[in-house]
Order: C-alpha cells, then sequence, then structure tokens
C-alpha cells in the first residue's frame, strides 16, 4: 500500500491523487477529513455524463458516498487500472474482470457493427453507437420506438 501524500493547494492541506491507487486508499481516509463531502455537478471541469452517472439519485450533486460506491464498483469491474492512470478514454477488454463480463459482452457486441478492433472500445466509439441507435429507434431489446413507426 502506498503513503498517502498531503500538499498544501489554495491555503489548505489536501490529499494528492496521482493514480487509481491514491483514489483507493483516499476511501479510508474519515470524511471528517475531506475538504468536502459533496459538491454540485455544475461548475466542474469534467465530463458531463461522467458526472451524471456519478450522481447516483440525481440531485446535482456528487456526494462522498457515491464518489466511494463509484471507486468500489470501478475496481470491482478492471484487473489493471492502468488506464485509469493513464487518464485513457479507450476500454480495453481484456482488463475487465469476470464480474464485468455483461460489459464486456455489451462492449463486444458494439464492437462488432463497428467492426475493426474488437479488443478495445473508445469511449467516442460507444458515445457515437449509443446516438446511432436513438437516431434509428433500434435499442437493442428488440421493440422499435414509437417515434420511428410509420403509418
Amino acid at each position: 500500500m502506498n503513503r498517502l501524500v498531503f500538499r498544501r493547494y489554495g491555503g489548505s492541506t489536501q490529499l494528492q491523487m496521482k493514480s487509481f491507487a491514491d483514489l483507493e486508499q483516499a476511501l479510508e481516509v474519515p470524511e471528517a477529513l475531506w475538504v468536502a463531502t459533496a459538491c454540485p455537478t455544475t461548475g466542474l471541469s469534467c465530463d458531463r455524463r461522467f458526472l451524471e452517472f456519478l450522481d447516483s439519485d440525481g440531485n446535482k450533486r456528487v456526494r462522498a458516498d457515491e464518489l466511494k460506491a463509484a471507486v468500489r464498483w470501478t475496481r470491482s469491474m478492471l484487473r489493471d487500472t492502468a488506464g485509469c492512470d493513464e487518464g485513457s478514454e479507450v476500454l480495453v477488454l481484456d482488463r475487465l474482470t469476470e464480474a464485468a463480463a455483461p460489459l464486456k459482452h455489451g462492449a463486444e457486441l458494439v464492437l462488432r457493427v463497428l467492426g475493426g478492433d474488437e479488443s478495445r472500445l473508445s469511449l467516442t466509439q460507444l458515445r457515437d453507437s449509443a446516438a446511432t441507435r436513438r437516431d434509428t429507434g433500434v435499442n437493442g431489446d428488440g421493440i422499435v420506438a414509437p417515434s420511428h413507426l410509420t403509418d
């Protein structure tokens, strides 16, 4: 286990996080020592969709328990967190755990439709695929959306 490193940022002492392992260790820090235990999802320099997923109750705030749950879930899905440390927007399917089998299956379906390399899925590919399914009315459940039916 790495040793936690604290630094002065903006006049206060805060935990320095450079890796996913640091983030996992931060889960053990009592919330009383956290700089904040919740923050609004607006005004952050972060992907909006990512924040929507973190905000599990949809209250437009990310709470400490939601962040902790997301870190634990991510760890349970990945054998190797190197992609997290690199800030990669590409998921290498071989890095998924057995618990992530449904995610891997979904990624493989998307990649089969797209063609090409079926060992890795980028965030752009995933979002483009979702947009294409919405635009065609086909969403994978076998039911065509009413807005795409003709008279």
